[in-house]
């Protein structure tokens, strides 16, 4: 049996440019980890610069030992250097993609030609509002499942604030509407996220990510109370209630719509 190495870790650059080459995009699954196309909710997944040969099997933290793929997956794959079936890479579809799943989207092809625009600095403004997302979590945890985690809001809200002037220092002269990286359809949410652009001072920064706040609640509130309960009547309570609400994202009353065990003939009434 092999010797396990010593994990080599990649630099914050290089995540960065890892980030911008793949396009934002998942290797192993497609998932865009711009958080401009998903707006302001819950159930949002983290880039992570996977290595193709795992460091603890001898790979080494260079940029072509590198692909972006989603937290999720990364932890999914762990060290198995076997697993290295990449569907996109270099912000395009692979010839695995193909032999899969056939022809790719026009839609598809669209979302990638757009996030190929991303540029390093983009890496930063993405963490800087991810780490603001954390913050959140860490008040819902707390608020609402009581539980209270070493590194709090303050600390995710201070991560959060030196990405985004790392971003400031290193962005493009245009804007991120300019450079074609917004999703032509908005999500919910996104307009608040964009006037990060005019942010300057630290307090406008936290001014800023305290708008952002009461939808994500909402978002994280709704799931709690879908999942706290086994009654598949008080599912579709919750689920209503929150798909007729205009302060939080609707793709969460969607998907917890969509997570709901109904029966034929309540399927029917409905749609009658």
């Amino acid at each position: 049996m092999g010797q396990m190495r010593k994990r080599t870790n990649f630099s914050e650059n290089q995540k960065a440019e890892i980030y911008a080459r793949d396009g934002a995009t998942c290797a192993f699954s497609g998932i865009s980890l711009w958080l401009f196309d998903h707006g302001v909710r819950n159930g949002y997944d983290m880039d992570w610069a996977d290595h193709i040969k795992p460091s603890a099997r001898g790979g080494t933290s260079c940029l072509d030992n590198g692909i972006c793929a989603s937290s999720t997956f990364n932890a999914k794959k762990r060290d198995n250097g076997s697993d290295n079936i990449f569907f996109f890479h270099h912000s395009r579809i692979t010839p695995d993609y193909f032999d899969v799943f056939g022809p790719a989207s026009d839609e598809l092809l669209a979302d990638l030609d757009r996030r190929s625009r991303l540029t390093a600095a983009d890496w930063y403004l993405n963490r800087s509002i991810a780490n603001v997302f954390i913050a959140f979590d860490w008040r819902c945890r707390r608020d609402i499942y009581g539980q209270v985690r070493k590194r709090t809001d303050v600390y995710w809200m201070s991560s959060a604030h030196k990405r985004f002037q790392k971003w400031k220092r290193r962005r493009p002269d245009a804007t991120l509407s300019e450079r074609g990286v917004l999703p032509v359809n908005r999500p919910f949410g996104s307009d608040s996220m964009l006037a990060i652009e005019h942010v300057d001072t630290e307090e406008q920064f936290q001014d800023w990510a305290e708008t952002l706040w009461p939808a994500y609640r909402l978002s994280r509130l709704a799931s709690h109370q879908f999942f706290s309960t086994a009654c598949p009547d008080e599912k579709r309570r919750v689920v209503d209630e929150f798909a007729e609400r205009t302060d939080v994202h609707p793709d969460v009353a969607k998907g917890l719509s969509q997570l709901c065990h109904t029966d034929t003939e309540s399927i029917v009434s409905r749609a009658a």
